[in-house]
């Protein structure tokens, strides 16, 4: 775990950026996988938007990556533009949904007219944004979307200034407020609150007897990890790994990482990781 480090906001752009054109196609790989396996809120959340919008409405998906599964289900119904500065995410989605419009862009940099889209949707990408920049986002979401606009957005539950870890084998960055502070700062911008849910992450915590050189990146081909978190206490190293919920992935860290270096391996109850906010103008 590398942790708080003192970069720019540009350094910490940089990391995502290079982290998901790395994992382009194990990402995608995955989201896929959730899918079909309906271990995916997405679509369920997407449903919900969809309902509330007109036929052939304007839809912005900001942070769309490979463009499955959002930009692919919202496709089906309206007119949407993808945005995303992944050069390989956006190269998937240009195949993946042809349907769509894509633009490789940095979403806090977008300039369309004002009033441009009915909705606004955006998954796992505010957080990855320094959260200095996530009240000029939200101003510039509320500008670009039609009076009554809509808007689905996938934003942090908890206080997390900056952290760098691994991330399905690569280096990524994560920024965000509390929930609290991110419903007061929505509403700043002019939003209301239509509601507010949760996804769940489930948790298992190992703790090794020996310290190994990158245990991280020797479980990152699992899979159902989504994310790992090492720290260190002498020889001591403890892993907080998050898991799909449902997951079975004990048996397989085990062999990895050797049964008689394993001090404790305890799978904790599914804990809220990001709050899913749909918000009105």
């Amino acid at each position: 775990m590398e942790g708080i480090l003192h970069l720019t906001p540009m350094e910490n752009k940089e990391i995502v950026r290079e982290g998901y054109n790395t994992i382009a196609s194990k990402y995608l790989e995955a989201r896929e996988e959730a899918v079909r396996e309906k271990r995916s809120e997405d679509l369920l959340l997407l449903q919900d938007l969809a309902q509330r919008l007109p036929k052939g409405a304007k839809v912005l998906d900001a942070g769309c990556g490979s463009g499955v599964p959002v930009t692919r289900f919202l496709s089906q119904s309206f007119k949407v533009i993808g945005v995303d500065f992944s050069d390989a995410q956006i190269n998937l989605a240009r195949q993946l949904v042809p349907e769509a419009q894509f633009i490789c862009q940095d979403m806090i940099e977008l300039v369309f007219p004002d009033n441009s889209f009915d909705a606004i949707c955006s998954y796992y990408a505010i957080i990855h944004v320094p959260r200095q920049q996530h009240k000029s986002l939200m101003q510039n979401f509320c500008r670009m979307l039609k009076p009554s606009g809509l808007a689905l957005l996938c934003m942090g539950s908890g206080n997390l200034a900056a952290d760098i870890d691994v991330y399905l084998g690569t280096r990524m960055y994560w920024s965000h407020y509390d929930a609290a502070t991110n419903i007061k700062m929505l509403e700043e911008c002019g939003f209301q609150i239509v509601w507010r849910k949760f996804s769940k992450v489930a948790v298992l915590e190992v703790i090794l007897r020996q310290s190994r050189a990158d245990p991280a990146q020797e479980l990152s081909h699992i899979q159902d990890i989504e994310r790992i978190t090492v720290s260190s206490d002498g020889p001591i190293q403890k892993l907080t790994i998050h898991v799909i919920p449902g997951a079975e992935v004990k048996e397989e860290v085990t062999r990895i990482l050797g049964q008689s270096n394993i001090e404790s391996l305890v799978m904790r109850d599914p804990t809220l990781e990001e709050a899913y906010l749909s918000i009105l103008k």
